[in-house]
């Protein structure tokens, strides 16, 4: 009897326990209790950027392994790596610094699925004619980190042979897990024939000078690609940058020279800050949306400088949009991707505005943390235990149909909150500055554009076909193209622009100034290229006030009787539906 009273007694207190257990576990952050999660985990799912492992470039490396590479062999001090038929191969988590050169070689992870592993580069030359001169088959996490001052060169050769992997391995540096990159050492990566880095998860750049000339991709990512406080350089036969997930550039330095996009994504590109340069490009950036809040973006490109491409129907064998004229399938990649942003920030069209437009909040997002900001991440501490190790992908240019996700208006759009972006186009027919088949929205900042304007060049175009909108209720705006095309913000609107059209196109290098009604400037700037039709809004434009608008020599008294207004020859220009029709007030 009493061992049965012991056994109900032990019954209750398991119950009574398994419900305190589960109050806490559903209840646990309203009650003081904080939620450990390793922010580092391939599963993880939160809403950060950056971890602190992603951000820690300077970790210490006095435990780790030491590898010293010996042009066809490798000298290794420590355990959890071995060499093996040209390979060093790392099998276990931990740190490890490599220095040396390999003449025809690799460096391999193949570690636990759990395992994160730690490399320096510490005066790293690769070469491997092959195979990736970095593959990593397995892991959890890699973090690759250039050691200060250090130079670093990795070598793809000119195609891959029989031996090399039957796992897609298409790149310089290949990855099948996360990858992050960082450090304040430099990266070169150069490939005739590869793509320069692929990873097949996360990829994440946040320090270091990381310079990729290929003739692929320069950067191809299956998920999400993520970059701060990194000076990247690339130049590349077709994208710069492709992901299949979102792109987000927080901070740092990009130069982008590319055959194809500058930057595609199939889901979102977000450019919180930083400084970009696109010298050259087919299209400029691509997604389904893009969102910029603050940083200096310039794009030259020779079709459309933003593209929000939500489709809806067939596109035939990959190719652009019938009357776009594809890039050239002979695009090489120049032997010196020219200047650094710092030097060609005087040569480009960049012009200073009265508040420089930077103060535009960034938009806000209801299932991410968009504040730009790091998280506090978890502390650095001793690497995990050891573990135990465990074609190319082309675009279809085919002549067949190939359907397309439908993707709503309400699904693709452009957001500028802040910042500054320039774009230029000289050469192109047909094309857009900024291009949405959703809506336009300005909310701060500056926009500038300037296209050829007389090869059908529309400056700005929402997608006014599916029912999108131009809207804009602050930043200021002049953005110059061909007049037969032209779009203008709508009545949607907060604050005042303008649509004009010239009899006659103007020439190059003329001047665009807006005057209010005492004859004080309120902008001014030149535009490089010639055009016929201009949108200008600014805040200082108002409803009820006469401005005048100055273009070289003439100008013209505009009255300001809605927040959407044409004037000049405006009987050949087009408006954002629900705006103002060409001849209107």
């Amino acid at each position: 009897m009493s061992t049965h009273r012991w056994m109900d007694r032990i019954c209750v207190v398991v119950i009574v326990l398994s419900l305190i257990v589960t109050i806490l576990f559903m209840n646990g952050e309203k009650l003081g209790i904080q939620r450990i999660a390793d922010t580092d985990a391939e599963g993880y799912a939160g809403s950060e950027y950056f971890t602190e492992n992603d951000l820690n470039g300077s970790w210490d490396p006095s435990e780790a392994v030491k590898i010293t590479l010996c042009g066809d062999s490798a000298k290794i001090s420590g355990n959890g790596a071995y060499w093996l038929d040209g390979s060093l191969v790392i099998a276990q988590s931990g740190q490890y610094v490599i220095s040396g050169e390999l003449t025809d070689g690799n460096i391999v992870v193949d570690a636990a699925r759990n395992s994160k592993v730690w490399i320096m580069l510490s005066g790293v030359t690769l070469h491997c004619s092959d195979d990736a001169c970095i593959r990593i088959d397995q892991a959890d996490k890699v973090f690759l980190t250039l050691a200060d001052g250090s130079e670093n060169s990795l070598t793809g050769g000119d195609a891959f042979t029989e031996n090399a992997p039957a796992d897609g391995t298409d790149a310089v540096i290949f990855s099948h897990d996360d990858l992050t990159i960082n450090g304040n050492g430099s990266l070169s990566i150069v490939s005739s024939a590869l793509n320069g880095i692929t990873s097949k998860d996360d990829l994440i750049i946040t320090g270091g000078t990381v310079s990729v000339t290929v003739s692929g991709h320069g950067l191809r990512v299956n998920d999400h690609f993520r970059m701060t406080s990194a000076n990247l350089t690339v130049s590349a036969g077709q994208d710069g940058i492709h992901a299949e997930g979102a792109v987000v550039i927080q901070d740092g330095n990009l130069t982008i020279t590319a055959g194809d996009d500058a930057v595609h994504s199939d889901a979102s590109v977000l450019i919180l800050g930083g400084i970009i340069l696109v010298n050259d490009c087919y299209e400029g950036i691509e997604a389904l949306t893009i969102e910029i809040s603050g940083g200096d973006t310039t794009i030259h490109s020779r079709d459309d400088s933003l593209n929000a491409n939500g489709y809806t129907g067939i596109e035939w064998g990959g190719m652009p949009s019938p009357g776009k004229d594809p890039p050239a399938a002979e695009a090489a990649v120049p032997a010196e991707n020219s200047a650094s942003p710092e030097a060609s920030s005087e040569e480009a069209f960049h012009p200073a505005f009265p508040g420089g437009g930077r103060s535009g909040e960034p938009p806000a997002f209801p299932d991410a943390d968009r504040t730009g900001e790091p998280p506090a991440g978890e502390e650095m501490g001793s690497p995990p235990p050891f573990g135990e190790g465990s074609g190319p992908e082309q675009e279809n240019r085919s002549d067949s149909a190939e359907e397309k996700t439908v993707v709503s208006v309400e699904d693709t759009w452009i957001l500028i909150s802040g910042g500054r972006l320039t774009v230029l186009n000289e050469s192109g027919t047909d094309a857009d500055g900024i291009d949405s088949n959703g809506n336009i929205t300005i909310t701060g900042g500056t926009v500038l554009v300037s296209l050829a304007g007389n090869s059908g060049n529309s400056a700005l175009d929402c997608g006014s076909e599916s029912g999108g909108i131009a809207a804009i209720s602050g930043g200021t705006v002049i953005a110059c193209g061909d007049s037969s095309m032209a779009e203008g913000f709508g009545p949607e609107s907060s604050q005042a622009s303008i649509l004009y059209s010239l009899r006659e196109a103007a020439a190059a290098g003329s001047t665009v100034t807006l005057l209010d009604a005492e004859g004080k400037e309120m902008i001014s700037e030149t535009i490089p290229y010639g055009f016929s039709s201009v949108v200008i809004s600014c805040p200082d434009l108002v409803v009820g006030q006469t401005c005048t608008l100055r273009i070289g020599e003439t100008e013209e008294a505009i009255e300001i009787t809605s927040v959407s207004v044409t004037a000049g020859e405006a009987s050949r220009a087009g408006t954002a539906p629900g705006g103002f029709m060409p001849g209107s007030p």
